[in-house]
């Protein structure tokens, strides 16, 4: 089960580009609302990993730390959300559950790097994902 377009967790759709944007309240009201990641499964179990690895995929990690812009502040000239918040998103994906033996496919991801170090037992630190 890969999330493309839109996550349907329950009659609930989150949208993609919200989670992909390090949006941690909508990933919160997916955990919270679905029954299904209430239980120990191999379905939350992909669907956890699923969102994982689209937190990894983003490219708004490089554009808050100011390396690169991501496509949203190339195209409009709004900034990001100041809720905006990777570590979070990471955290809530954790303490749901999210497997220690899960691998980023993104190796060379910042959130990829902050998912293993957490699922590790370390902090982590990087300051640009808040």
């Amino acid at each position: 089960m890969k999330i493309y377009i839109n996550l349907y967790l329950n009659q609930l759709i989150i949208s993609y580009l919200l989670i992909i944007k390090g949006n941690w309240r909508a990933i919160k009201v997916a955990l919270d609302r679905c029954p299904e990641l209430q239980q120990n499964n191999k379905k939350k179990s992909m669907l956890l990993e699923d969102l994982a690895e689209l937190l990894c995929s983003s490219s708004v990690p490089y554009c808050l730390e100011g390396s690169e812009k991501c496509q949203r502040c190339s195209n409009e000239s709004s900034t990001h959300s100041p809720t905006t918040s990777f570590k979070k998103s990471v955290d809530l994906l954790i303490d749901a559950g999210l497997s220690p033996s899960f691998r980023p496919s993104m190796t060379h991801h910042p959130v990829s790097g902050y998912i293993r170090t957490r699922l590790r037992g370390g902090k982590g630190s990087f300051r640009y994902l808040f």
